[in-house]
C-alpha cells in the first residue's frame, strides 16, 4: 500500500487540487502548479510528484492508505464489476478521482429495477469534515427537483468487501457526453450552443432559488443526452447562501481551491465571499468555452470573446473564423464581458437576468448589457420580424422599379413621388410598432392593427385622385392583416382591392387576376370556403392557361378539392399541374415550396414514406431560397417531416424537427398567432408522451401559449385546447 503524499490534515485540499490538475492537458500542468495561490503553495511538490505518475509510461497511481487518520481500515479493497454493495450491483466504473468513485450500478434486491450512477466516497474523503460534506451533498440533491439537474434517488451505507461501512449516493445515470464534447461531436452551430446554455442556466437558477450556489460549473459537470437535454451534475462543493461559515470546515474550507481554476470566479481564488455572482462568472466561462473553443484567458485585460476564436473552433461551428468573429462581435461580446467581470457587482445580478439577456439576443432584441443606438434598434427589429420585413422589401423594390420606368414624365413622376411618400409613411408607421422604445412595443400586433384602421381613411382619400397609390396601400395592408391573422380586415381590404382593379383595368388584366387570387386566399383563411370556391371558378375563366397566376390557381384548386373530399388522384393531378407551371415559370416562388410539401403529404397519406421523404427534402432545400422565404411554410414542412419520423419510430429526429419548427414560428409570426397553433399542438402532444423532463417542457410551452389561446375565439384554438386538456395541462 502507499501512504498519503501529503499530511493527513491537508488531504481534502490536496485531493481537490489534484482533481483540478488532472482535468488540464499535460502540457499546461506545470504552469498551473506555478500559479497556485500562496495558501496552497505548500502542496506544490506533492502534487508534482503525483502528477508525474499520470504521465505516459509512468507506474499507475495507487490509492494511498489513510494512515493515522481514524481507524486503520487495512489495505484498500479495489471495487470490481459485479460486486454487490448493499442493494446495488456494480456494473462498470464511470469516473475516478481523489475524493471517490462513481459506478454504473443496478438495483439487485428486488425492490425495483433501475440503473443509477452510484457515488462512493473514499475513506480519505470522509475524514475530518469530509463526512459532513458528503451528508450535505445528499441533503442538497434531495432538495433539487428539476428536469435539467441529475435526479437524486436514494442514499445509504453498505458493508464493503473488507467489512467496513461504505456510504453511497444513488443518482440519475445520464447517458450522454459533456456539453463541450456534444457541441464538438455534433458540430452545433452558434445558436444551438446558446440554446444549450439556456438549459444550463435554468438548472442553475433553480438551485439559486433553493439558496444554493453550485461553485463548480464546468463542461464535465454538464452532460447532454442523445435527445439534446442538459443535465447538471456534481453539487459536491455547493454552498448554502446565508449560512454561517461553510459546512465543509469553516474558514479553512473557504480558502480551499475546490473549484476548477479555469472556471472559478476571482472571489473563489482569493477567498472572498461566495454569492450567486460566482455561478454567473462560471456560466460566462462555460459559454466562452462553447463559443470560442477555450475558457477565457485570465489577465487578458479587455480581450473580447470575438478576439479569442481559434480556426478549429470556427470550423467546428460550421463557419469561417471571420464569420464566427462577426457573429460574436457586439451583443455576445457584451453579454460575455458582463458575465465575466472581475468585480462581482459588475456582473449580472442573477442568472435569470443573464438568461433573459441571452433570450433578447436570440430574439433579435437589444441587450441590457450595452446601449444600442437608434439604427441598431431598427436593424434588430428588422431581423426579428424578418418575414414581414421580406414582404415589405419586395414591395418597396417593385415600387422602386415602377417609379424608375416612367420618371421621364413630369406629371407621372410627381404622382409617383407622392405614392412613394405615402408608402414610406406607412412603412415608418409599421416599424415604429416594432421599436422597443415605443410604449406598445410589447404588443406590436395590436399596434399594427390600430395602424391598419387608421390607414383606411388615407386609402379612401387617395382613391379618387391616385388609384395606383390606393392600390399599393391596399395590397400592403391586406398582406399585413393576413399575417396578423386579422381575417375580417384581410377580407375587407382584399375584396375592395379586387373590385376596384376590375372596375379600372378589367377582369382579364393580370393585376386583377392577382388581386382575385388574394381575395380567394383571404376568404379561404377566413373560413368562407363556399364563397372562395365560387371566386376560384370565376378566376378559371379570367386567368391565362399558363404562367405564375395559373400555377397559383392550381394550388388553390388542390385545397378546394381536398376540402370537398375529392379522390386522391384528382388532388394529385391538381398538384402536378401546379408543379409543372412553377418549375417552368417561377421555380423560386414560395408557392413552389407549398406544392412540394403538399405532394409529400399526399404520398405520406398513401403510406409511401420514401416518396414522401424525397418530396420533403426537395421542399426543405428550396424553402430558404424561395422568394419570399416564408417561415410558416418552412415550419409546416418540418412538422410534416416530424410526422414521418414518428411513423418510422425515430423520436430523436422528430424532436429536432419540431423544435426547429417552433423556433421558426417564435422568430416570425410569434406563438400567439393562430396560423401556427396546429404545429404547437403537435409539439405539445410530443412532449406529453415523454418522461418528466419533456412533461416539464410541455408545462413551460403551455404557460407561454395559454393567455392567447384561452382568450381567442378563433376556431383554430379548439384543437390546441383539446391537446392541452389531453395532456393534463388545463386545470
Amino acid at each position: 500500500m502507499t501512504r498519503l503524499p501529503c499530511a493527513p490534515e491537508h488531504w481534502t485540499e490536496f485531493s481537490a487540487l489534484l482533481d483540478a490538475a488532472l482535468e488540464l492537458p499535460a502540457g499546461e500542468r506545470a504552469a498551473w502548479l506555478q500559479g497556485l495561490p500562496p495558501e496552497s503553495a505548500h502542496l506544490r511538490s506533492a502534487l508534482s510528484r503525483v502528477l508525474r505518475q499520470d504521465e505516459p509510461g509512468a507506474p499507475q497511481l495507487e490509492l494511498p492508505h489513510l494512515a493515522g487518520m481514524g481507524e486503520d481500515k487495512g489495505p484498500g479493497i479495489e471495487l470490481q464489476p459485479q460486486q454487490v454493495l448493499g442493494p446495488w450491483r456494480l456494473l462498470r466504473r464511470l469516473g475516478l478521482g481523489g475524493m471517490g468513485e462513481v459506478w454504473l450500478a443496478e438495483r439487485c434486491d428486488g425492490a425495483y429495477q433501475r440503473q443509477v450512477a452510484l457515488k462512493l466516497p473514499h475513506a480519505q474523503a470522509l475524514a475530518g469534515p469530509g463526512r459532513q460534506r458528503f451528508a450535505r451533498e445528499r441533503d442538497i440533491l434531495a432538495a433539487l427537483q428539476h428536469p435539467h439537474i441529475a435526479q437524486f434517488f436514494d442514499a445509504g451505507t453498505a458493508e464493503d468487501a473488507a467489512g467496513q461501512d461504505q456510504p453511497w449516493l444513488a443518482l440519475e445515470y445520464v447517458e450522454g457526453q459533456s456539453i463541450a464534447e456534444d457541441c464538438k461531436a455534433r458540430r452545433l452551430p452558434l445558436r444551438e450552443r446558446l440554446l444549450l446554455m439556456l438549459q444550463v442556466m435554468e438548472a442553475v437558477q433553480h438551485a439559486h432559488g433553493r439558496l444554493l450556489v453550485h461553485r463548480d460549473l464546468k463542461p464535465s459537470n454538464v452532460m447532454v443526452t442523445a435527445q439534446g437535454q442538459v443535465k447538471l451534475l456534481d453539487f459536491g462543493i455547493a454552498k448554502l447562501l446565508g449560512a454561517e461559515g461553510d459546512a465543509s470546515g469553516g474558514a479553512e474550507a473557504t480558502r480551499l481551491l475546490m473549484a476548477t481554476p479555469a472556471y472559478a470566479a476571482p472571489e473563489q481564488l482569493n477567498g472572498s465571499p461566495i454569492t450567486v455572482a460566482t455561478d454567473v462568472f462560471a456560466l460566462g466561462a462555460l459559454s466562452h468555452t462553447l463559443l470560442c473553443g477555450q475558457p477565457p484567458v485570465r489577465g487578458g485585460g479587455d480581450r473580447l470573446a470575438s478576439q479569442s476564436v481559434s480556426e478549429g473552433q470556427a470550423e467546428c461551428c460550421g463557419l469561417s473564423r471571420r464569420r464566427l468573429q462577426r457573429a460574436l462581435r457586439g451583443d455576445l461580446d457584451a453579454w460575455l464581458a458582463k458575465a465575466l467581470a472581475e468585480n462581482p457587482s459588475d456582473r449580472y445580478g442573477s442568472v435569470q437576468a443573464m438568461s433573459e439577456d441571452l433570450r433578447r439576443h436570440l430574439a433579435g432584441r437589444p441587450l441590457q448589457a450595452r446601449r444600442i443606438g437608434a439604427w441598431s434598434r431598427l436593424r434588430l427589429a428588422w431581423r426579428r420580424h424578418w418575414l414581414m420585413a421580406t414582404l415589405l422589401t419586395a414591395l418597396i423594390l417593385s415600387l422602386a422599379l415602377g417609379l424608375a420606368g416612367t420618371a421621364w414624365q413630369a406629371q407621372q413622376a410627381q404622382r409617383q413621388a407622392q405614392r412613394a411618400e405615402a408608402i414610406q409613411r406607412y412603412l415608418l408607421g409599421l416599424f415604429r410598432t416594432l421599436d422597443p422604445r415605443e410604449s406598445d412595443a410589447q404588443d406590436p400586433a395590436a399596434a399594427m392593427r390600430r395602424l391598419l384602421q387608421q390607414q383606411m381613411s388615407q386609402i379612401e382619400q387617395q382613391l379618387p385622385q391616385d388609384p395606383e397609390t390606393a392600390d399599393a396601400l391596399l395590397r400592403l395592408s391586406s398582406t399585413v392583416a393576413t399575417y396578423l391573422s386579422d381575417e375580417a380586415r384581410s377580407l375587407e381590404l382584399a375584396g375592395l382591392r379586387w373590385r376596384l382593379l376590375q372596375q379600372r383595368l378589367g377582369p382579364g388584366h393580370p393585376r386583377s387576376g392577382e388581386a382575385g387570387l388574394s381575395w380567394f386566399w383571404a376568404l379561404w383563411s377566413g373560413g368562407q370556403r363556399a364563397q372562395a370556391a365560387e371566386v376560384l371558378a370565376l378566376l378559371d375563366r379570367q386567368l391565362p392557361a399558363r404562367g405564375l397566376l395559373r400555377a397559383e390557381w392550381w394550388l388553390a384548386r388542390h385545397d378546394v378539392l381536398d376540402e370537398q373530399g375529392a379522390v386522391p388522384a384528382a388532388r394529385r393531378d391538381a398538384l402536378q399541374q401546379a408543379l409543372q407551371r412553377y418549375q417552368g415559370e417561377a421555380p423560386l416562388d414560395s408557392g413552389h415550396v407549398v406544392v412540394l410539401g403538399h405532394l409529400a403529404r399526399w404520398h405520406l397519406a398513401q403510406g409511401e414514406r420514401a416518396e414522401a421523404k424525397a418530396w420533403l427534402d426537395r421542399a426543405l432545400a428550396l424553402a430558404p431560397r424561395a422568394e419570399p422565404p416564408i417561415a410558416l411554410d418552412q415550419a409546416r414542412l418540418l412538422g410534416l417531416r416530424a410526422e414521418l419520423w414518428a411513423a418510422e419510430g425515430q423520436p430523436e429526429a422528430q424532436a429536432r424537427d419540431l423544435a426547429e419548427a417552433v423556433r421558426l414560428l417564435r422568430g416570425s409570426l410569434g406563438l400567439a398567432n393562430p396560423l401556427g397553433w396546429a404545429l404547437l399542438g403537435q409539439q405539445l402532444g410530443f412532449f406529453c408522451k415523454g418522461g418528466a423532463a419533456m412533461q416539464a417542457q410541455a408545462e413551460a410551452l403551455w404557460q407561454e401559449l395559454q393567455p392567447a389561446v384561452v382568450a381567442s375565439r378563433d376556431a383554430r384554438a379548439r384543437p390546441l385546447l383539446a391537446q392541452a386538456e389531453a395532456c393534463g395541462l388545463r386545470r
